[in-house]
């Protein structure tokens, strides 16, 4: 991220690095480092130019399933889903005496979701001409689904956190955001761009049809600035 009145490109070329693409309208940009130039080297001396407010790698994050590549799931049953001791460990009857969760939409950004699991299906968010609140930031394209197979080891992942919420807030519905792939890993920037599209989807902040809730279930081992800002 740039200060305030500095030209990218200039930083750019005083750096050899080429122009990926811009978060949003932010003063903030993905480079790319020459071919065999040292991304540290580049980083370090990028920290140290008054032009520059913050510079980083563009980190991965992951489910911790994806990093363990071990099972996030048990059961596969009707039974074993009637009878799953989460509900009465969240006390889950007195909770939702209180509330449902009914008129708040929850955005996961996840591996995707499966759009017509009959749990889920209908408590997809729509916006005001009812059209899907989702998209993948993983394809850059507009169908959340999710992706793979059951081999893949991220796949179904985001399912069963919509499945979590479902569970837990019954009358709220759910944003799906595909921002990991199949393996259950994505970056920092593809994470920051569907926060930013999660709070405001048609990037308009006089219309309702944000998330009041963001799931998620994943992270990094590093600090972020950009994902900080």
């Amino acid at each position: 991220q740039l200060n305030t009145g500095n030209d990218i490109n200039a930083v750019a070329a005083a750096y050899q690095l080429s122009l990926v693409d811009q978060f949003g309208k932010r003063p903030i940009w993905r480079l790319r480092t020459a071919a065999g130039a040292a991304a540290d080297t580049t980083i370090a001396s990028l920290r140290n130019d008054p032009r520059v407010r913050f510079a980083e790698a563009n980190v991965e994050n992951e489910t911790p399933e994806g990093r363990r590549r071990a099972a996030w799931l048990v059961g596969g049953d009707a039974g074993t889903y009637a009878t799953q001791w989460a509900p009465a460990a969240l006390r889950l009857p007195e909770a939702h005496a209180k509330s449902l969760g009914a008129g708040m939409r929850v955005a996961v950004l996840d591996t995707g979701l499966d759009l017509a699991h009959p749990a889920l299906a209908n408590r997809l968010a729509r916006n005001g001409a009812g059209v899907l609140l989702g998209r993948d930031f993983a394809d850059d394209d507009a169908d959340p689904s999710e992706v793979g197979a059951g081999t893949d080891p991220g796949y179904g992942h985001g399912t069963h956190v919509a499945g979590l919420v479902s569970l837990v807030a019954p009358q709220a519905t759910l944003m799906p955001a595909r921002v990991l792939d199949r393996a259950g890993r994505g970056n920092v920037w593809v994470l920051s761009e569907a926060l930013a599209w999660a709070v405001d989807p048609d990037a308009n902040l006089a219309s309702d049809d944000g998330a009041h809730v963001i799931n998620l279930s994943l992270g990094t081992t590093q600090t972020t600035n950009l994902l900080r800002t």
